[in-house]
């Protein structure tokens, strides 16, 4: 993947990469201000020889340092169309060539400066914690961007070349590009909000702990994806979310967090979900997604464990010690310094199970917890997951796993919940186990 090649470069050794974090940022805002202002061809060709350079002082390989900022040239050259089509050609090249030189300042900043030193550098330098924010998740689209390209390069190389169909196709996928990025991002924004509690309490005693009545949403399209589903959820317990692909099973779990906002009402540990109790019932609840790569966005496991800590106002070394622990309890402290990018899918299920169990919760909702998973680290997630005291709620099609762990089961189609009852009465009744005569 992208992302750790341009982390590994970033942990290399060269005199850019010994320099102070903060004089690096400040180098490279400036350069970027004078690519903004230019209009000169010849001084954009001057940045782009100054920026080879650094790249070579750095040890970066230059060529792949020059590949992966031409990620950025679809989407420039989208917007620089209209002032080609309007006649103005100037123009539209040095938008092009500016966007082109703006990612490769950026690919050499980030290649010799880790992602921590630089949230650390900018902190330093007083820019609000807002701002930082932004810059973390910049970085982490920039990523995405560049992933999907790469997925749809190597699918298009394995039907043959994308640059032989003409200038529809390539359009076309120009546009799938923003789109597949669009949504990822939006999937990995949404990991983030999941850990973006604050540290209020409210110790307010709630039966049940989840409550939802006549809970109703549309999408933007209009299509409804939920209409008047009620649900509960006590204490200790553990409910599997039964339902065909597209009945409303993750839309309906998205809303008990506020990721989403529907009609009707939700309760969660006795707190209505309302704008203005987001950051206790998402300190209470936590999510895991069914992608773990969603969820995974911080440079190495202890990072990225530690990010929901952080937000509940921690320091470093606090956050940090109960990321540890959650890692022992998940069995994954060994990787602690280890790149997600680079563990097996089991493994990132558990480092995505840590994130949430670090925030402490009162109650766990697991998307499709079994996608990805051999049977062996199956077997160890309902080991891992029976020894867990929270109240769970299951989205799974695995009726076996939903046997190991739940107590009951509920059924969704179509936006509602059609039945509810003892988990083998569920599956029973609708032919929901694929071992079954039925087959």
């Amino acid at each position: 993947m992208h992302h750790v090649v341009v982390e590994h470069w970033s942990r290399r050794n060269s005199v850019l990469h010994a320099r102070d974090a903060r004089l690096k940022i400040a180098a490279a805002l400036t350069l970027l201000v004078a690519i903004a202002l230019t209009r000169s061809p010849v001084a954009l060709a001057a940045y782009g020889l100054l920026l080879t350079g650094l790249a070579l002082t750095a040890r970066l390989p230059v060529a792949s340092v020059l590949l992966r900022a031409a990620y950025v040239l679809p989407f420039a050259a989208t917007f620089a169309l209209v002032s080609f089509l309007t006649g103005d050609r100037e123009r539209a090249l040095l938008l092009v060539a500016k966007s082109w030189l703006s990612a490769m300042a950026a690919l050499v900043l980030v290649g010799t400066t880790p992602l921590p030193k630089l949230l650390s550098a900018l902190q330093r330098l007083g820019a609000p914690p807002f701002l930082v924010d932004v810059v973390q998740t910049l970085y982490r689209y920039l990523f995405v961007v560049s992933e999907q390209a790469q997925h749809m390069r190597l699918a298009a190389a394995c039907r043959g070349s994308l640059g032989r169909t003409g200038f529809r196709a390539a359009a076309g996928a120009v546009a799938v590009l923003f789109a597949r990025s669009y949504t990822r991002a939006e999937d990995i924004h949404n990991a983030m909000l999941a850990r973006s509690g604050s540290g209020l309490d409210d110790t307010r005693e709630a039966k049940p702990l989840v409550s939802v009545r006549d809970l109703r949403f549309r999408y933007d399209d209009g299509t409804a994806a939920l209409e008047g589903v009620n649900f509960d959820l006590a204490h200790g317990e553990t409910v599997a979310v039964f339902g065909r692909n597209g009945s409303g099973k993750t839309t309906f779990v998205h809303h008990l967090n506020g990721l989403l906002t529907g009609e009707g009402e939700i309760t969660v540990c006795g707190m209505r979900v309302e704008r203005k109790t987001l950051a206790s019932i998402r300190k209470r609840i936590g999510l895991v997604f069914q992608d773990s790569d969603t969820q995974l966005f911080m440079p190495s496991v202890l990072e990225d464990v530690a990010y929901g800590p952080h937000n509940l106002g921690l320091d470093e070394a606090a956050a940090n010690r109960r990321a540890m622990e959650a890692l022992r309890h998940v069995g994954l402290d060994h990787a602690a310094q280890r790149a997600p990018y680079h563990l097996s899918a089991g493994e990132k299920k558990r480092a995505a199970l840590a994130g949430v169990l670090a925030m402490q919760p009162e109650i766990l909702v697991l998307d499709e917890p079994t996608t990805f998973l051999d049977p062996p680290a199956v077997r160890d997630l309902i080991t891992l997951l029976r020894g867990l005291p929270q109240a769970k709620i299951l989205v799974t099609h695995d009726a076996l796993f939903a046997r190991a762990l739940a107590d009951r089961a509920v059924f969704f189609e179509r936006g509602r919940i059609a039945a509810e009852g003892p988990v083998q009465d569920i599956i029973r009744s609708f032919d929901w186990d694929p071992r079954s005569d039925s087959v």
